[in-house]
């Protein structure tokens, strides 16, 4: 999308420059920060994009100096998909296939018979419903060929992994032999072209030799739910040749949570070098969406719609280049819009199928008066997202 020519292309490029010098410096509170970015929001070459082209802001753009990446961004491209580094945000670049909300909704009937034969109805501290789907799908739409599994507790996340892409070559890595919140359990394992790393076999992803197994990485689909240093790990990911990387622990930045703040969303949400890094290992980034607005608000829908008119939020590039334009603190911003809108006759449908399920096997019968806003598995969304990560300098160098 082009930005436009003469005088104007000239003022909001500079402009761009001078906001990323601020930002270099920490300057983000800076006046002249705040007008770039006010301006910039006023561009037409910023406006909302058609569905076709996912929204767009800011190239985040690495300068190659020598063998290394330069941490620090530059701006530049603007009609490329990108985002800001230190504002909330949901999603930069191109997130297609995964925010193809049709496709999405399209795989909610052959999930939800995936998800009645589950190996146990109550997953404790494991995936519920929208955490299952989102995995389901992710796996049903990128089609890997390898899938490596960072953290497995019973094995409920495993086998709606494995459903997803079953011809896939299959990882399990876990510190554990057992599941680790109810011992009574025992864990799914399906051992047919898998290998696990668990118990006294495990192996810390990044210490495991990922070259002598042979596999295709820029066809594997990397999970992590491990509750630790994310950050970390997806960095290693892309420094071992990985592309895809999944999180499941992805809290906001209000919430440290026992992430520790290292979670992708709470990094991306500062403006400090491992912000930086991070972005310059991103291509692509995008939480996908909650299957309904989440729970917990709903019993306070009316007074929220007062003060937020437009609940469902998607961010725009407006919102995401204009990091004063929201409060970073407050988490209703920070939200994708959710997959199904219950006004909408065949969404409210495809989720009665969901909640009949749900209900039906009792899991949310410790509730005194379960529906739909108190039943606990759709309480539960931790900004579950997909991850592109870029392609490793040739020489072997990465910072």
């Amino acid at each position: 999308m082009p930005i436009g020519s003469g005088l104007s292309t000239s003022l909001y490029v500079l402009l761009g420059f001078v906001g990323g010098y601020l930002l270099t410096l920490g300057g983000q509170s800076g006046s002249l920060f705040k007008f770039a970015n006010q301006v910039a929001v006023q561009s037409p070459a910023l406006q909302t994009p058609t569905v076709e082209a996912p929204p767009t802001a800011l190239r985040v753009e690495a300068k190659t100096e020598g063998n290394g990446w330069n941490p620090r961004p530059t701006y530049s491209d603007w009609h490329k998909p990108s985002a800001m580094p230190g504002s909330p945000l949901v999603q930069f670049g191109d997130c297609r296939p995964f925010c193809d909300r049709e496709r999405l909704k399209a795989l909610l009937p052959e999930f939800l018979e995936v998800y009645k034969k589950r190996p146990f109805k109550i997953n404790t501290c494991g995936q519920n419903v929208m955490h299952a789907f989102i995995t389901y799908a992710l796996a049903r739409l990128l089609k890997p060929e390898v899938i490596i599994e960072n953290g497995v507790n019973a094995g409920g996340g495993s086998y709606i992994l494995r459903s997803g892409a079953p011809h896939a070559r299959a990882y399990h890595i876990d510190p554990l032999d057992k599941p680790i919140c109810d011992k009574r359990m025992k864990r799914w394992m399906n051992e047919t072209n898998a290998k696990y790393l668990t118990g006294e076999k495990f192996v810390d992803f990044q210490k495991y030799d990922w070259d002598k197994e042979g596999i295709p990485k820029d066809k594997a689909l990397v999970l992590f739910d491990t509750h630790v240093n994310d950050w970390r790990d997806t960095i290693e990911a892309a420094k071992k040749g990985f592309r895809w990387v999944y999180v499941d622990d992805n809290y906001p930045g209000h919430e440290p949570g026992d992430m520790k703040g290292m979670a992708l969303k709470q990094v991306l949400s500062k403006q400090n070098d491992d912000s930086f890094q991070l972005w310059n290992h991103l291509e692509m980034y995008y939480e996908v969406p909650p299957l309904i607005l989440l729970a917990e608000y709903m019993h306070n829908q009316e007074e929220w719609k007062k003060q937020f008119p437009k609940p469902q939020v998607f961010l725009p590039k407006q919102e995401i280049v204009r990091s004063n334009f929201v409060d970073p603190l407050d988490p209703m911003h920070a939200f994708t819009e959710p997959l199904l809108n219950m006004k909408n006759p065949t969404d409210k449908k495809l989720f009665e199928k969901i909640y009949q399920i749900v209900e039906d096997e009792g899991t949310c019968q410790h509730t005194t008066k379960p529906t739909f806003t108190t039943c606990p598995v759709f309480l539960a969304y931790t900004n579950m997202a997909i991850a592109k990560l870029r392609n490793p300098p040739t020489d072997g160098s990465f910072l």
